[in-house]
C-alpha cells in the first residue's frame, strides 16, 4: 500500500508563522528606529533652543540686534558725530561769527517783552554738558539698549539744532521758526521714547534713567519757551501790530502759554526736568522785565511757582515710586 499523500496545507502553515515572525520583528525595528529618531530631533530642538536662548542673552548684554554683536552700532555713531557737528557749529557762530553778528546780537533785532535776560541762555553749557556724558553712557552695557532707542532721534535733533543757527544767523527768520519746531517735536519723541522704555521699570530705575531724562528734559523744557521766543521774534520781523494788543499783554499772555503748554508737556512724558528748564526761562523773563514792566515780571514769577510745584510733584513721584521698587514691589510702580 502507498503511503498517503501529503495534505495540501502541509509545510504551508509553518511557511506563514516564520513569515508573520519575521514582520513582527521588522515592525519592531521600525518602531524602535522611530523613537531613536524622534529622540535625536527632541535632543536636536533642545540644543537650537539653547543657541537661541544664548544668543538672546548675548543681544540683551550688548544691546544689539543682528549685525551689531559688538553693541556699538552705526546709529549711536551718528549721534555722536552729529552731536559733534553741531557743537562746531556753535562754535564758529559766535567765533566767526556766522552772518556777520553773533547770536545775542541778532537777538537784538527782534526786540520783544517775552524774550529772557542774556544770561538765561548759559543754560546752553549745562545742555551741551549733559549731552556730551550721554553720548559717552549711551555706549556703556547697562544704557547700550536705551542708546540704540534713542540714537537716531537724537541725531536728528543735533543736525537741526546746527541747522537752526545756519538759518538763524543769515535772518531766515521763517525757516529757523520752522526748524525750532521740529526740533521741538524731536525732543518731545525722545522724552515720551524715555517715559515709555522698558528699561525705566524694574531694579534701579533712577539710576539708569538719570542721565538721559536731565538731558532731554533740559533740553526739551528750554526749546520749548525758546520756540515762543522764535515766533515772536517772526512777528517782530514782519511788522505785526498786536492787533491793537499792548505789547505786555501780549508777553503776558505767552508767559501763560508757556506755563500751560509746560504742565501739559509734563503730564505727557513725566520728566521733571523738562519743568526745570521752564522755570529757569521764566526767572530770565522776570528778571529782564523786572524793571520796566513789573506785570509781566511778576506772571513770569507766578508761572515759575506753578510749573516748579508740578516738576516738584513728579520727582518726588518718581523717588518713591523708585522706593517701592526696591522695596520688593511690582516693576510698573516704578513710574508714578
Amino acid at each position: 500500500m502507498s503511503p498517503p499523500p501529503p495534505h495540501p496545507c502541509e509545510g504551508v502553515f509553518p511557511a506563514h508563522r516564520e513569515s508573520g515572525e519575521v514582520e513582527e520583528d521588522d515592525s519592531r525595528e521600525e518602531d524602535e528606529s522611530g523613537e531613536n529618531g524622534a529622540a535625536e530631533i527632541h535632543r536636536g530642538s533642545q540644543a537650537g533652543a539653547g543657541v537661541q536662548e544664548g544668543a538672546s542673552d548675548v543681544k540683551s548684554r550688548t544691546g544689539g540686534s543682528g549685525g551689531d554683536a559688538t553693541g556699538i552700532g552705526m546709529g549711536r555713531i551718528l549721534a555722536t558725530g552729529s552731536l559733534a557737528a553741531a557743537l562746531v557749529v556753535n562754535g564758529l557762530a559766535n567765533r566767526l561769527p556766522l552772518g556777520g553778528r553773533t547770536t545775542g546780537e541778532l537777538s537784538d533785532l527782534y526786540p520783544n517783552l517775552f524774550v529772557p535776560a542774556g544770561v538765561t541762555f548759559s543754560i546752553w553749557g549745562i545742555i551741551y554738558a549733559l549731552l556730551l556724558a550721554w553720548t559717552v553712557a549711551q555706549f556703556l552695557p547697562g544704557s547700550s539698549a536705551l542708546g540704540r532707542r534713542l540714537a537716531l532721534p537724537f541725531a536728528l535733533s543735533s543736525i537741526l539744532n546746527g541747522a537752526w543757527l545756519l538759518a538763524w544767523h543769515h535772518t531766515l527768520v521763517v525757516l529757523s521758526v520752522l526748524i525750532m519746531a521740529g526740533l521741538l517735536a524731536v525732543l518731545l519723541r525722545i522724552n515720551v521714547l524715555l517715559s515709555e522704555a522698558p528699561t525705566l521699570g524694574g531694579k534701579e530705575p533712577v539710576r539708569r534713567s538719570l542721565l538721559p531724562k536731565a538731558a532731554f528734559g533740559v533740553y526739551l523744557g528750554w526749546v520749548l519757551v525758546a520756540t515762543l521766543v522764535n515766533i515772536t521774534a517772526l512777528l517782530v520781523d514782519r511788522g505785526w501790530d498786536g492787533a491793537g494788543v499792548p505789547d505786555a499783554t501780549w508777553a503776558i499772555v505767552l508767559v501763560l502759554v508757556g506755563a500751560a503748554v509746560a504742565i501739559f508737556t509734563l503730564a505727557r512724558v513725566r520728566n521733571p526736568f523738562v519743568g526745570a528748564a521752564v522755570v529757569w526761562a521764566f526767572g530770565g523773563i522776570a528778571l529782564n522785565r523786572w524793571d520796566d514792566v513789573p506785570s509781566i515780571a511778576w506772571t513770569a514769577v507766578a508761572m515759575m511757582l506753578v510749573v516748579g510745584a508740578a516738576s516738584l510733584a513728579l520727582a518726588f513721584g518718581a523717588l518713591t515710586g523708585a522706593g517701592r521698587v526696591s522695596g520688593g514691589g511690582r516693576p510698573g510702580s516704578a513710574r508714578p
